[in-house]
């Protein structure tokens, strides 16, 4: 990690650490997925098992669950531990913005900027002040990765592994919050923005990288 990418993860967790202090939501949706939930209660096979199987509240984000099983393990119900897992994960994800932006437009003051408004866009506030939608930051996270990794699997030859870690990363996202199913018509648009083998594009790469995500969306 540069030093670039250090000070977009200094400046994300300083601007939101007020957050540390914060309680609990007595309503939302905080006691249904932490407080009064009894699946989080530890990181056990039991619970794994149903987060994994059963959709919990109208939902089924496994990843979702399995983060508060690590902040219980740890911390018990005292809102410190979870707080920090989101302070440190809005944090992760400022700087994997920072690196993504520049691996894409190779502009260093782009890059920092992209990274440092969203690190303090107001936008994001509620992901890391209310608890329970904690699934934004981990499926965000996800989500860079799963860019990060295409970009690098077929920046100028294909490399299989690393695409595979990229649709790796991409199902783990949609296990933290299906709204990233739509990220494979990003990837498609980023083909586009490129060239492939000299002038011309090749459809058939193009097209056929794609298949997995969507199976998996």
């Amino acid at each position: 990690v540069d030093a670039s990418g250090l000070a977009q993860f200094i400046v994300a967790a300083l601007v939101h650490a007020q957050t540390l202090s914060f309680k609990f939501l007595t309503s939302w949706d905080d006691p249904s997925y932490i407080n009064a939930n009894p699946w989080i209660r530890g990181l056990t096979l039991e619970n794994i098992r149903f987060a994994f199987t059963t959709p919990y509240f109208a939902n089924y984000l496994p990843l979702h669950l399995v983060s508060y099983m690590v902040d219980y393990q740890f911390w018990g119900l005292n809102p410190v531990g979870y707080r920090l897992q989101s302070l440190f994960l809005v944090a992760i994800n400022a700087t994997l913005a920072f690196f993504l932006a520049r691996r894409l437009f190779g502009r260093l003051a782009l890059a920092v900027t992209a990274a440092l408004l969203y690190a303090v866009h107001p936008a994001h506030v509620e992901a890391i002040a209310w608890m329970s939608i904690r699934k934004d930051l981990v499926s965000t996270t996800f989500l860079l990765l799963t860019v990060i990794l295409y970009d690098e699997a077929t920046r100028d030859r294909f490399r299989p592994w690393v695409y595979a870690g990229s649709v790796l990363m991409y199902l783990l996202g949609l296990l933290s919050k299906v709204s990233i199913s739509t990220l494979p018509l990003f990837l498609f648009v980023l083909d586009l923005t490129r060239r492939w083998d000299g002038p011309a594009i090749r459809w058939k790469q193009v097209i056929t990288t794609k298949i997995p995500y969507l199976v998996f969306a």
